[in-house]
């Protein structure tokens, strides 16, 4: 980095009460590849054992037809880091909570191909959370009222933007 110029940061929360700082993104804006291992772990399912980072330079033999990396666990699209360095940079100083990642049950959707995150940030409503997601390309965001939650996703380049609101009640 120039001088006085450092790696973009952001504090990361996951499931189990895990809490790490991460630089998502170098100073040059690229993502920073390294972290990438460090967010699909913290962004694992509830109940999967933490491996250690870095994560193996290829996935699992026993488990290539899921693309994971190791049971149970995807590496996720890196163009997420984008999203959060997003969300850190609209919201400084805040922590992000993923409550929940990669989902291997998901059926064919974002989650499974371990491109979407629902999340929330600390002490900021959800909707100034869903007003920012609207103003990024290529992402999908969903917000629901009564949920804890917004969810974004990276969909192909081009795409623009795909939007909704659920109303639905927890478990409806």
């Amino acid at each position: 980095c120039r001088a006085g110029q450092r790696p973009y940061t952001v504090t990361l929360a996951g499931y189990g009460g895990e809490l790490e700082q991460f630089t998502l993104l170098e100073c040059d804006g690229s993502v920073a590849i390294d972290d990438i291992d460090r967010l699909s772990v913290l962004a694992r399912p509830p109940g999967t054992p933490r491996p250690s980072v870095p994560l193996p330079p290829e996935p699992d033999p026993d488990q290539h037809q899921l693309g994971e990396w190791l049971p149970s666990l995807k590496l996720l699209d890196p163009r997420l880091a984008w999203v959060l360095a997003s969300l850190a940079e609209a919201f400084p100083g805040r922590v992000i909570y993923i409550i929940s990642g990669y989902r291997r049950d998901a059926h064919d959707g974002y989650h499974h191909k371990g491109r979407a995150l629902d999340l929330l940030v600390m002490g900021v409503p959800n909707e100034d959370v869903f007003r920012v997601c609207r103003r990024m390309r290529d992402v999908g965001g969903g917000f629901y009222p009564h949920n804890t939650f917004v969810h974004v996703d990276v969909r192909p380049a081009g795409t623009g933007r795909a939007m909704w609101i659920d109303a639905s009640k927890p478990g409806e």
